[in-house]
């Protein structure tokens, strides 16, 4: 998933990708220069949208707080293909206890490029969510095949409307700094067309509208073997995971 950005943003961005190539001895000089940056930063972004360039630990702090301004109510909706990064998973405790909804739909991690998997990290980690609040937490599994869900988003749906966008996974390898990831968080109003387009994205897979899409928890999971829970806290302890 991808989204499209113009103006003042994209000197973050760039300043970025111009620190990747340095470190890994790329050609900077590639890069357009500081002034030009400057004159970049310059340009207008007034607009309905507060956008954010995130990346790394960045998207952690980004998804967390905008999970505790959540309010009661309202809904947050998680696509993720890896969820296993336990500061984010307290702040999905902590929102449902505080009445919020959370509607999460996951890969079941089944399959990889082919290959069968044992289900980790999400099959546990679901089943423990499934466990303490089924009241507000709601969980659907993407119908796959032999392909993967891949998204990686965090939308809130209440006031204001918020976005988290790009390529980090929910796990300890992609939140806490050894992964180069980047996602940018948009904050705005419902009446945005990107919104209405992000919302609409949740609830087709969700309702199965025109087309089937997710799976109910049950479909996919019933009980999970004590076995593979003990696997996923040892492979989270010992870093012996590929997630």
């Amino acid at each position: 998933m991808g989204v499209r950005l113009d103006g003042p943003i994209l000197a973050d961005i760039l300043e970025g990708e111009e620190a990747i190539a340095t470190f890994s001895k790329g050609d900077a000089k590639r890069f357009p220069s500081e002034e030009k940056l400057a004159n970049l930063r310059k340009e207008s972004s007034a607009g309905p949208m507060q956008i954010r360039y995130v990346t790394e630990s960045k998207i952690q702090d980004a998804v967390v707080g905008a999970m505790e301004e959540a309010q009661a109510g309202e809904t947050i909706w998680i696509g993720m293909f890896y969820l296993a990064d336990r500061n984010i998973i307290q702040a999905i405790h902590e929102a449902a206890e505080r009445g919020v909804f959370v509607k999460l739909i996951l890969d079941p991690n089944t399959n990889a490029f082919g290959r069968q998997k044992t289900g980790l990290p999400n099959l546990p980690v679901a089943a423990e969510l499934n466990t303490v609040n089924p009241k507000q937490i709601e969980i659907r599994w993407y119908k796959v095949s032999k392909e993967q869900y891949h998204p990686k988003m965090l939308y809130i749906e209440g006031d204001p409307r918020v976005v988290v966008i790009g390529s980090g996974n929910y796990t300890t390898r992609n939140m806490n700094d050894y992964n180069l990831e980047a996602d940018v968080e948009v904050v705005t109003t419902e009446e945005t067309e990107f919104i209405r387009e992000v919302d609409g994205y949740f609830k087709r897979l969700w309702n199965n509208e025109q087309g089937t899409y997710t799976l109910a928890y049950d479909e996919i999971q019933t009980d999970l073997p004590i076995g593979k829970y003990v696997i996923y806290w040892l492979q989270k302890l010992t870093w012996t995971m590929t997630y």
